[in-house]
C-alpha cells in the first residue's frame, strides 16, 4: 500500500504532462492512475498488458471485476503475455487480448535441431533483473543448498547483485 500510495503522489506532476502514449505494465492498481489520466488527456492512446499476478491475485469478487472492467474501457490496446490469461482477462474484465505475445520460449520457434547443444556451457542460464520480484533471492537459497558442481550464468542488474556474487567459487 505504501508502494502504490507513494507513486501516485509522487506522478501526480506527471498527470498535466502531455504524452502520447502510456504504457501500462502491470494493470493493478495502476489501472487508476491510467484512467485519471485519460480523463485528463483523452488523446491519450493506453497499452496495457497483463502478467496474470495483476488479474489473478487482485482482481476477484463482484465489485472488484466490475470496477476494473470499466476501467479497462480508457485502454485502447491490451496484451496478453498468454492465451489462457486472455481468457482470464475476457472472462473477468469482458475484454480480451488485441495481442498475445508470450513471456515463455516458443518451442515452435526456439527448438535445438539434432546435434546442436551436446556441450553446454552452463547448466544454468538466468536473464532478468536482480529484484526480489524476479526470485533471485530464493534461486541463491536454493542453489546454497545445492551441493553439486553447476555451470551458472547470470546476466542483468539490480539491489540483489550482491547476492548472486556470493555464489562465485561455489559452483
Amino acid at each position: 500500500i505504501i508502494k502504490y500510495a507513494g507513486f501516485f503522489f509522487r506522478s501526480i506532476p506527471f498527470v498535466l504532462k502531455r504524452y502520447d502514449l502510456v504504457h501500462l505494465h502491470f494493470y493493478y492498481p495502476l489501472i487508476i492512475w491510467v484512467w485519471v489520466y485519460k480523463r485528463v488527456h483523452p488523446a491519450v492512446k493506453i497499452v496495457v498488458t497483463f502478467h496474470g499476478g495483476d488479474i489473478n491475485k487482485h482482481v476477484n469478487g463482484r465489485t472488484q471485476t466490475f470496477f476494473f472492467g470499466k476501467m479497462l474501457k480508457c485502454v485502447d490496446v491490451v496484451v496478453a503475455v498468454g492465451d489462457e490469461l486472455s481468457e482470464v482477462v475476457e472472462y473477468k474484465l469482458g475484454r480480451g487480448a488485441d495481442f498475445i505475445i508470450p513471456a515463455g520460449i516458443d518451442e515452435g520457434v526456439f527448438y535445438l535441431e539434432p546435434g546442436f547443444g551436446e556441450e553446454t556451457q552452463y547448466d544454468l542460464l538466468f536473464v532478468g533483473s536482480f529484484i526480489e520480484l524476479k526470485g533471485v533471492r530464493e534461486l541463491v537459497s536454493a542453489l546454497k543448498l545445492y551441493d553439486g558442481m553447476l555451470r551458472i550464468c547470470f546476466v542483468g542488474s539490480g539491489p540483489l547483485g550482491a547476492l548472486i556474487h556470493e555464489l562465485e567459487g561455489k559452483h
